[in-house]
Protein backbone atom coordinates (compact mmCIF):
# COMPACT_ATOMS: atom_id res chain seq x y z
CA UNK A 1 0.00 0.00 0.00
CA UNK A 2 1.61 3.23 -1.08
CA UNK A 3 1.56 5.91 1.56
CA UNK A 4 1.63 8.53 -1.21
CA UNK A 5 -1.32 7.31 -3.28
CA UNK A 6 -4.69 9.11 -3.21
CA UNK A 7 -7.62 7.31 -1.70
CA UNK A 8 -11.39 7.48 -1.87
CA UNK A 9 -11.98 6.00 1.58
CA UNK A 10 -13.18 9.20 3.21
CA UNK A 11 -16.79 8.34 2.42
CA UNK A 12 -16.54 5.40 4.83
CA UNK A 13 -15.16 7.52 7.67
CA UNK A 14 -18.32 8.01 9.80
CA UNK A 15 -19.12 4.29 9.83
CA UNK A 16 -15.54 3.27 10.60
CA UNK A 17 -15.17 5.91 13.30
CA UNK A 18 -18.17 4.59 15.17
CA UNK A 19 -16.84 1.06 14.93
CA UNK A 20 -13.46 2.05 16.31
CA UNK A 21 -14.94 3.57 19.43
CA UNK A 22 -17.96 1.35 20.11
CA UNK A 23 -17.54 -1.65 17.83
CA UNK A 24 -16.58 -3.97 20.67
CA UNK A 25 -19.78 -3.32 22.60
CA UNK A 26 -21.91 -3.50 19.47
CA UNK A 27 -20.25 -6.77 18.45
CA UNK A 28 -20.86 -8.29 21.88
CA UNK A 29 -24.49 -7.19 21.92
CA UNK A 30 -25.27 -8.35 18.39
CA UNK A 31 -23.65 -11.76 18.79
CA UNK A 32 -25.27 -12.33 22.16
CA UNK A 33 -28.65 -11.43 20.68
CA UNK A 34 -28.12 -13.92 17.87
CA UNK A 35 -27.36 -16.69 20.34
CA UNK A 36 -30.47 -16.03 22.37
CA UNK A 37 -32.75 -15.89 19.36
CA UNK A 38 -31.02 -18.79 17.60
CA UNK A 39 -30.61 -16.89 14.35
CA UNK A 40 -27.84 -15.84 12.03
CA UNK A 41 -26.21 -12.44 12.44
CA UNK A 42 -27.60 -11.24 9.10
CA UNK A 43 -31.14 -11.98 10.28
CA UNK A 44 -30.98 -8.97 12.58
CA UNK A 45 -31.59 -6.80 9.52
CA UNK A 46 -34.78 -8.67 8.64
CA UNK A 47 -37.96 -6.61 9.26
CA UNK A 48 -40.20 -7.63 12.14
CA UNK A 49 -37.63 -8.29 14.84
CA UNK A 50 -37.67 -6.43 18.16
CA UNK A 51 -34.40 -6.88 20.03
CA UNK A 52 -33.30 -6.06 23.56
CA UNK A 53 -29.72 -6.12 24.78
CA UNK A 54 -28.37 -7.39 28.09
CA UNK A 55 -24.81 -7.39 29.39
CA UNK A 56 -22.97 -10.69 29.68
CA UNK A 57 -19.59 -10.93 31.37
CA UNK A 58 -17.09 -13.76 31.60
CA UNK A 59 -13.35 -14.22 31.00
CA UNK A 60 -14.17 -15.72 27.60
CA UNK A 61 -16.34 -12.76 26.66
CA UNK A 62 -13.64 -10.31 27.79
CA UNK A 63 -11.06 -11.94 25.52
CA UNK A 64 -13.44 -11.73 22.59
CA UNK A 65 -14.44 -8.13 23.16
CA UNK A 66 -10.80 -7.08 23.70
CA UNK A 67 -9.95 -8.55 20.31
CA UNK A 68 -12.85 -6.61 18.79
CA UNK A 69 -11.34 -3.42 20.22
CA UNK A 70 -7.92 -4.35 18.82
CA UNK A 71 -9.51 -4.98 15.43
CA UNK A 72 -10.91 -1.45 15.56
CA UNK A 73 -7.48 0.03 16.28
CA UNK A 74 -5.83 -1.80 13.39
CA UNK A 75 -8.65 -0.85 11.02
CA UNK A 76 -8.21 2.79 12.00
CA UNK A 77 -4.44 2.56 11.50
CA UNK A 78 -4.97 1.11 8.04
CA UNK A 79 -7.45 3.85 7.17
CA UNK A 80 -5.02 6.52 8.33
CA UNK A 81 -2.36 5.08 6.00
CA UNK A 82 -4.89 4.91 3.17
CA UNK A 83 -5.79 8.57 3.66
CA UNK A 84 -2.24 9.83 3.34
CA UNK A 85 -1.93 11.61 0.02
CA UNK A 86 1.02 12.90 -1.95
CA UNK A 87 2.35 16.11 -0.48
CA UNK A 88 1.43 19.01 -2.73
CA UNK A 89 4.02 21.34 -1.17
CA UNK A 90 1.39 23.13 0.89
CA UNK A 91 2.03 23.40 4.65
CA UNK A 92 -1.50 22.20 5.44
CA UNK A 93 -1.14 18.97 3.49
CA UNK A 94 2.23 18.19 5.05
CA UNK A 95 0.75 18.71 8.50
CA UNK A 96 -2.22 16.42 7.80
CA UNK A 97 0.00 13.67 6.42
CA UNK A 98 2.26 13.80 9.47
CA UNK A 99 -0.77 13.68 11.77
CA UNK A 100 -2.17 10.63 9.97
CA UNK A 101 1.23 8.93 10.06
CA UNK A 102 1.69 9.52 13.78
CA UNK A 103 -1.89 8.38 14.42
CA UNK A 104 -1.25 5.10 12.60
CA UNK A 105 2.01 4.60 14.54
CA UNK A 106 0.25 5.21 17.85
CA UNK A 107 -2.66 2.86 17.13
CA UNK A 108 -0.32 0.09 15.98
CA UNK A 109 1.94 0.46 19.02
CA UNK A 110 -1.05 0.47 21.37
CA UNK A 111 -1.97 -3.11 20.51
CA UNK A 112 1.49 -4.20 21.70
CA UNK A 113 1.44 -2.25 24.95
CA UNK A 114 0.96 -4.21 28.16
CA UNK A 115 -2.30 -3.16 29.76
CA UNK A 116 -5.89 -4.34 30.01
CA UNK A 117 -5.86 -5.91 26.56
CA UNK A 118 -4.04 -9.06 25.47
CA UNK A 119 -0.75 -8.53 23.66
CA UNK A 120 -0.73 -9.93 20.12
CA UNK A 121 2.35 -12.10 20.55
CA UNK A 122 0.95 -15.20 18.82
CA UNK A 123 -0.71 -13.29 15.97
CA UNK A 124 2.46 -11.29 15.28
CA UNK A 125 4.60 -14.44 15.28
CA UNK A 126 2.24 -16.04 12.75
CA UNK A 127 2.63 -13.00 10.49
CA UNK A 128 6.41 -13.01 10.80
CA UNK A 129 6.57 -16.75 10.06
CA UNK A 130 4.88 -16.05 6.72
CA UNK A 131 6.76 -12.77 6.15
CA UNK A 132 10.14 -12.74 7.96
CA UNK A 133 11.00 -9.27 6.64
CA UNK A 134 8.10 -7.94 8.67
CA UNK A 135 10.15 -8.20 11.87
CA UNK A 136 12.35 -5.26 10.85
CA UNK A 137 9.24 -3.27 9.97
CA UNK A 138 7.61 -4.05 13.32
CA UNK A 139 10.70 -3.13 15.32
CA UNK A 140 11.22 0.04 13.28
CA UNK A 141 7.64 1.25 13.80
CA UNK A 142 7.69 0.60 17.54
CA UNK A 143 11.10 2.29 17.78
CA UNK A 144 9.92 5.42 15.96
CA UNK A 145 6.80 5.60 18.13
CA UNK A 146 8.58 5.01 21.44
CA UNK A 147 11.72 7.09 20.84
CA UNK A 148 10.48 9.88 18.61
CA UNK A 149 6.70 10.29 18.47
CA UNK A 150 5.90 9.61 22.14
CA UNK A 151 9.30 10.54 23.65
CA UNK A 152 12.13 12.52 22.11
CA UNK A 153 15.09 10.28 22.92
CA UNK A 154 16.59 9.53 19.51
CA UNK A 155 18.66 11.28 16.88
CA UNK A 156 15.63 11.55 14.60
CA UNK A 157 15.49 15.06 16.01
CA UNK A 158 18.61 17.22 16.04
CA UNK A 159 18.89 20.63 17.61
CA UNK A 160 21.50 23.17 18.50
CA UNK A 161 22.27 26.87 18.77
CA UNK A 162 23.71 28.74 15.82
CA UNK A 163 25.05 32.27 15.51
CA UNK A 164 24.05 34.09 12.37
CA UNK A 165 26.89 36.32 11.21
CA UNK A 166 26.09 38.83 8.52
CA UNK A 167 28.22 41.46 6.89
CA UNK A 168 27.05 44.34 4.76
CA UNK A 169 28.82 46.01 1.84
CA UNK A 170 29.04 49.20 3.86
CA UNK A 171 30.94 47.39 6.62
CA UNK A 172 28.13 46.80 9.10
CA UNK A 173 28.13 43.50 11.00
CA UNK A 174 25.09 41.67 12.35
CA UNK A 175 25.22 38.82 14.86
CA UNK A 176 22.18 36.94 16.13
CA UNK A 177 21.74 33.70 18.06
CA UNK A 178 19.01 31.28 17.00
CA UNK A 179 17.85 27.74 17.58
CA UNK A 180 18.11 25.16 14.81
CA UNK A 181 15.89 22.06 14.96
CA UNK A 182 15.64 19.32 12.36
CA UNK A 183 12.99 16.62 12.87
CA UNK A 184 12.71 13.65 10.54
CA UNK A 185 9.15 12.39 10.61
CA UNK A 186 6.22 11.61 8.35
CA UNK A 187 5.46 8.96 5.73
CA UNK A 188 7.30 10.53 2.81
CA UNK A 189 10.58 10.62 4.72
CA UNK A 190 10.31 7.02 5.91
CA UNK A 191 11.16 4.38 3.30
CA UNK A 192 9.36 1.73 5.35
CA UNK A 193 5.93 3.34 4.93
CA UNK A 194 4.71 0.92 2.23
CA UNK A 195 5.71 -2.14 4.22
CA UNK A 196 4.04 -0.69 7.31
CA UNK A 197 0.69 -0.84 5.53
CA UNK A 198 1.34 -4.45 4.54
CA UNK A 199 2.22 -5.38 8.13
CA UNK A 200 -0.95 -3.80 9.55
CA UNK A 201 -3.08 -5.55 6.95
CA UNK A 202 -1.55 -8.98 7.62
CA UNK A 203 -1.84 -8.57 11.38
CA UNK A 204 -5.45 -7.47 11.07
CA UNK A 205 -6.22 -10.69 9.20
CA UNK A 206 -4.69 -12.82 11.98
CA UNK A 207 -6.60 -10.88 14.64
CA UNK A 208 -9.87 -11.50 12.83
CA UNK A 209 -9.15 -15.22 12.67
CA UNK A 210 -8.51 -15.37 16.42
CA UNK A 211 -11.47 -13.12 17.17
CA UNK A 212 -13.86 -15.40 15.29
CA UNK A 213 -12.70 -18.38 17.36
CA UNK A 214 -13.13 -16.43 20.60
CA UNK A 215 -16.66 -15.27 19.73
CA UNK A 216 -17.62 -18.83 18.84
CA UNK A 217 -16.35 -19.85 22.29
CA UNK A 218 -18.56 -17.18 23.89
CA UNK A 219 -21.58 -18.49 21.98
CA UNK A 220 -20.83 -22.05 23.08
CA UNK A 221 -20.41 -20.91 26.68
CA UNK A 222 -23.82 -19.23 26.68
CA UNK A 223 -25.51 -22.19 25.03
CA UNK A 224 -23.90 -24.54 27.54
CA UNK A 225 -25.47 -22.64 30.42
CA UNK A 226 -28.93 -23.34 29.01
CA UNK A 227 -30.05 -19.78 29.61
CA UNK A 228 -33.72 -19.06 28.92
CA UNK A 229 -35.16 -15.68 27.87
CA UNK A 230 -36.29 -15.23 31.49
CA UNK A 231 -32.70 -15.82 32.66
CA UNK A 232 -31.40 -13.28 30.16
CA UNK A 233 -33.85 -10.65 31.33
CA UNK A 234 -32.33 -10.89 34.82
CA UNK A 235 -28.99 -9.66 33.45
CA UNK A 236 -28.16 -5.93 33.55
CA UNK A 237 -29.67 -4.03 30.65
CA UNK A 238 -26.97 -2.94 28.24
CA UNK A 239 -26.57 0.85 28.36
CA UNK A 240 -26.72 2.93 25.19
CA UNK A 241 -23.50 2.85 23.21
CA UNK A 242 -21.15 5.33 24.77
CA UNK A 243 -20.38 6.09 28.39
CA UNK A 244 -16.74 7.01 27.81
CA UNK A 245 -15.87 10.64 28.48
CA UNK A 246 -12.83 12.82 28.01
CA UNK A 247 -11.94 12.45 31.71
CA UNK A 248 -12.40 8.66 31.77
CA UNK A 249 -8.63 8.22 31.75
CA UNK A 250 -8.77 8.96 35.50
CA UNK A 251 -10.49 5.64 36.13
CA UNK A 252 -8.86 2.26 35.52
CA UNK A 253 -10.79 -0.10 33.31
CA UNK A 254 -12.12 -3.22 35.01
Amino acid sequence: MSAASPTQSRRRRPQRARKAHSGALIAEQRLLSCVLEGMALDDLDEPGWTTSFYLYESPTAKRAVDLSAIEGDLEEALRALDDIEAVDNSPDRILVNRALWNYALTLYARVFTKGRRPVLTVQLQNVLTDWPAGRDVHEHILGVRNKHVAHVTSDMEKWGTAIELGTHLDGRIRMKAMGMVVSVTGPLTDPIAVDFGKLVSLLLGKVRETMQVEWEAVNEEIRGKGMTPADIEQLPVAPPVGGAHTDSWKRSRR
